[in-house]
């Protein structure tokens, strides 16, 4: 969703969860967005990736790469490619001056391990500064692996939903890194730690904003680990909503659009 505003500085990225998808995730957003005056001058990217099929690495490092485009050659690598033949283009040296990054569940994971990457291997000072994050549900702490395949397949209301997942856990490359304790989660643990100390010693001002996320945790979310990921800020509950339905806004429920909207 491309703004046709002259002058467009803030891109947002949505990064979907487990068995999720760029539209399907976040289909409710879309409408929303239309009738928000702060999101006149803004692009909305829906990013999609195997989930499913592939490890938390192989699609950390597709999202680091597409992130790395949109902060260096956005109009050229990712904008004028996806648009129709006769629409406008953006001009070659268009760039952003804001990138935020929404994200549910194993997109916060994934996000947050392509953010600590590049910060490694090629992002300066200016570019991490560009970065903002909105998490929903995040699953950087792990996840109850039967849980989360039943929610992420849209089985969780079955009453045989653990049963079912404990099942298919063979069948999804990324589950073992999802796990609660698994050797992923642990290095993005140390690798957020160690960043973050590197960055304090440095003495920046604001060093490590683009990693501290804010998080909204649903009530009734029993898929996803809920303690705090260093160096977030403290979570937002979400009552009476659960670990799918927590970044799905409706004409009665407006956390996620108003979360969003203050970050805009």
């Amino acid at each position: 969703m491309l703004s046709r505003q002259p002058a467009v500085a803030t891109a947002v990225v949505f990064v979907h969860g487990w068995s999720g998808s760029g539209v399907g995730t976040w289909d409710h957003f879309p409408r929303a967005l239309r009738f928000m005056p702060e999101a006149r001058a803004v692009d909305f990217l829906f990013v999609d990736y195997p989930s499913t099929t592939h490890t938390v690495a192989f699609c950390s490092d597709q999202l680091r790469g597409f992130l790395l485009d949109l902060v260096r050659d956005p109009a050229e690598r990712i904008l004028d490619p996806s648009l129709p033949r006769d629409a406008a283009r953006r001009p070659p040296a268009h760039r952003y001056t804001r990138i935020i990054i929404v994200a549910h569940s194993m997109g916060a994971f994934i996000s947050r391990r392509a953010l600590l990457d590049l910060d490694r291997d090629e992002l300066d000072r200016a570019e991490r500064e560009k970065f903002q994050l909105l998490y929903f549900a995040p699953a950087h702490k792990g996840s109850r692996l039967p849980l989360l395949i039943a929610s992420g397949l849209g089985l969780d209301w079955l009453p045989g939903a653990v049963a079912v997942g404990k099942l298919l856990t063979v069948h999804y490359r990324s589950l073992e890194d999802l796990a609660v304790g698994s050797e992923s989660l642990k290095s993005l643990a140390d690798d957020s730690r160690d960043v973050t100390a590197k960055r304090q010693a440095a003495r920046e001002p604001e060093p490590i904003d683009y990693l501290r996320a804010r998080v909204l945790h649903a009530e009734k979310d029993k898929v996803v680990v809920q303690d705090t990921f260093y160096p977030d800020r403290a979570a937002d509950p979400v009552m009476r909503r659960n670990h799918r339905t927590v970044c799905k806004p409706n004409d009665e429920f407006r956390r996620p659009v108003e979360a969003l909207r203050r970050m805009l």
